[in-house]
């Protein structure tokens, strides 16, 4: 399975092509020792890139998942880990039990090594947005052991039925929130950190500055002045991001 996973993974990698062995490892060896410092708004403090705190891949995902999904990857994850204590025995002759133990360490051992490693890191999950198809996949686990428990309550079908409305309820209420945030969707944060206006100051929100696109087409839409003379902007930026 993992060779299988190695050839996914060159397969549109034309770089990897070359040395589909040695290239990919270099990647790793790169990118986990990335030479580029980069000033980063975290916390509401500006931090060197290869000082972050070792939580901070864990705070990103937890104040940029919607809350929804934390919670059925966290039931999710309680179902995996019993499943795998259940059948400790005979786990490795279970392609079950094989498939919930990848599953727990694709979605934990990135989380794992970054507190352990610190690497240099920005721009939130950028860099591990391998991590996100793991904590889909373990939020669909915690829905159906949901689901599963609804059914066998007294009255399941109607609990089925309460728990169906409820997630069709989220994932609506998740596209609006989005739909307000178009075509800026990138810059979500839940309501753990008040979303975009409370992370605004202490998240970076933009950090391929797309919206600026914008506001530059706002202030060319501004009349000029009454002399005919083009209106001042005063941008305040933070200097020690200017590199």
């Amino acid at each position: 399975m993992f060779g299988l996973a190695w050839l996914v993974m060159i397969a549109c990698w034309p770089w990897a092509h070359e040395s589909p062995l040695a290239n990919p490892l270099q990647a790793i060896r790169m990118a986990s020792k990335f030479h580029i410092v980069v000033p980063v708004l975290f916390e509401g403090r500006i931090v060197p890139s290869d000082s972050l705190p070792r939580y901070y891949l864990a705070k990103y995902l937890w104040i940029t998942t919607p809350p929804w999904q934390l919670l059925l990857a966290a039931v999710g994850c309680v179902t995996v880990v019993a499943r795998c204590w259940q059948s400790r025995t005979n786990g490795c002759r279970n392609p079950r039990r094989l498939v919930d133990g990848m599953l727990i360490v694709w979605l934990t051992l990135p989380l794992l090594l970054f507190a352990l490693l610190r690497p240099n890191a920005y721009d939130g999950i950028r860099h591990f947005l391998f991590v996100l198809p793991a904590l889909a996949l373990m939020a669909s686990v915690g829905l159906q052991s949901v689901f599963l428990v609804m059914k066998r309550l007294r009255g399941g079908k109607l609990a089925e039925r309460i728990a169906s409305v409820g997630v069709a309820a989220a994932i609506a209420w998740q596209v609006a929130v989005l739909a307000t945030l178009h075509p800026y969707q990138l810059a979500y944060f839940n309501g753990f950190v008040g979303g975009v206006a409370g992370a605004s100051r202490r998240y970076e929100t933009e950090y391929w500055m797309t919206s600026y696109g914008e506001a530059m087409r706002w202030i060319n839409s501004q009349p000029r002045n009454a002399n005919g003379q083009p209106t001042r902007v005063l941008v305040a930026a933070n200097e020690n991001s200017l590199w």
